[in-house]
């Protein structure tokens, strides 16, 4: 008790006293700023100011105290935080030239979804700024680009202010991301004040691993998860109830309109928000999810026409495919389906397994939407944090920043996994300590033990005060 005492103390004194909040402040974004600015491969020296970043993470949203830390101070710091990384190069992800690539093609009146970089340098050398210096930095030379029509347009832009200079493309990047994340954590707060509960929302703006990689490392996760609370914060007032209304009322239009172009945000800058779209169906009836849906399907072909073609849907297919069945990264179930191919067929079925992790996904996905209980839109951020979790823990490629989208979804559930995960997913950049990547298997099951183990317990947590607050009920 009298440890407990003086962690409390500790606790306290770190992140509300004036002169020790200040201290832990000052330290938490000197931990930020060495973890993005050390290169991926210097493992394990990059764990360490990470682990100091989490730790006073965690300090700040543990409870009791998390209530009673200056949310304003908090968030100022965050957001602090994503500033200075705006100014940086990144270290962590060698993303940023593939945007860079693609914004010079279609800024050349090229399409980027026809193009294969290295065949392209091949048959025509250096063009501008696409040239061989540029090519030797991508990460999938051999490959079409598999970015979405809206990310194209903000690469382009990108390209257009930067020209040959890298830096500048990278500053305009993290800019527009940065902007995302501020308006997702107004909406957060708006959202969760209406429950006393914004001090949730250090949850996903203090959180390292999101400040890091998409801000510090340009991961446009940061616009696909505006688009998710953007439509939520939209719909949350308007669709407190279901509407039925033969004609619905031009405000309610108007809403579905806003949800609409947030949602084709989201999926236009990474196309796996898609999965949540039926999830609106139970919550909005099926005139209003009809509407939106249409003008989801409008204003996505009106993003896309610029860029389609004949060719233009084959190239992206193919590198699609062979992401889901040729790649591997600090996979979770499917790592364990491997395994148990190696024991009964002695090699890596991975396209078997692909396929069948895909059809398994969708089975699954499927369950949550007919089963669901009480769906309404205030309990849709748990449905979604569901579906993505099932996408992810099968998916064969999980990368740290897959792991932001839920980050996001947790304050406003009473989950808690997805913060864990973030502080664990960090491991995998063990794998870039050699050339080419070696995974720590070790620490991949480490990493999904504790995440798994995390899972179960909250969900049983979950389900007994479910029991509990029935047999209230049974008892009046």
């Amino acid at each position: 008790m009298l440890l407990l005492n003086q962690t409390s103390a500790i606790q306290k004194f770190l992140i509300t006293h004036g002169r020790g909040r200040w201290a832990t402040a000052l330290l938490f974004l000197a931990t930020i700023f060495l973890t993005a600015t050390i290169e991926r491969e210097n493992w394990p020296i990059i764990l360490f100011p990470f682990a100091g970043a989490i730790s006073i993470y965690g300090l700040v949203v543990i409870r009791p105290l998390s209530r009673n830390v200056d949310i304003r101070f908090w968030l100022g710091v965050a957001l602090l935080a994503r500033i200075v990384l705006v100014f940086t190069f990144p270290n962590l992800s060698d993303d940023l030239y593939r945007f860079i690539w693609d914004g010079h093609c279609t800024l050349q009146g090229l399409n980027p979804y026809t193009i294969v970089p290295s065949e392209f340098i091949a048959s025509y050398g250096d063009t501008g700024f696409l040239n061989a210096e540029l090519l030797a930095k991508l990460n999938s030379p051999d490959y079409h680009t598999v970015y979405p029509p809206l990310s194209q347009y903000i690469f382009a832009m990108a390209a257009w202010v930067g020209g040959d200079n890298w830096l500048v493309s990278s500053i305009v990047l993290k800019t527009i991301i940065l902007l995302a994340e501020c308006s997702t954590i107004w909406m957060t707060v708006k959202i969760l004040s209406r429950k006393n509960q914004k001090h949730l929302a250090l949850l996903y703006a203090l959180n390292p691993l999101v400040i890091i990689e998409l801000v510090g490392n340009i991961h446009f996760e940061g616009v696909m998860i505006w688009g998710m609370v953007a439509a939520y914060y939209i719909l949350l007032p308007t669709f407190s109830k279901i509407v039925e209304d033969k004609v619905l009322p031009h405000q309610t239009m108007r809403n579905l309109f806003k949800t609409a172009a947030a949602l084709v945000t989201a999926i236009f800058v990474k196309l796996i928000p898609v999965i949540l779209v039926p999830f609106f169906w139970r919550r909005l009836g099926w005139r209003s999810f009809f509407t939106l849906s249409g003008m989801v399907a409008v204003l996505l072909l009106v993003l896309a026409i610029p860029f389609f073609s004949s060719s233009t849907t084959a190239g992206p297919a193919d590198s699609l495919d062979l992401y889901f069945h040729t790649f591997e990264f600090n996979a979770g179930l499917y790592y364990v389906f491997r395994w148990f191919g190696f024991l009964y067929k002695g090699y890596n079925m991975i396209a078997t397994i692909g396929t069948a992790t895909s059809i398994l996904t969708i089975a699954l996905l499927a369950g949550l939407f007919f089963f669901e209980k009480k769906p309404t839109i205030q309990n849709w951020p748990r449905i979604a944090l569901f579906a993505l979790t099932i996408y992810l823990m099968l998916a064969s490629i999980v990368h740290p920043w897959y792991i932001c989208g839920l980050v996001a979804l947790a304050p406003f559930t009473r989950f808690r996994y997805p913060v864990i995960w973030s502080a664990l997913a960090f491991l995998s950049y063990s794998a870039y300590r050699t050339d080419p990547v070696l995974e720590n298997l070790w620490l991949v099951g480490f990493e999904y033990l504790l995440v798994f183990g995390f899972v179960f317990w909250e969900w049983r947590t979950a389900s007994q005060v479910r029991s509990q607050q029935g047999d209230r009920i049974l008892e009046k």
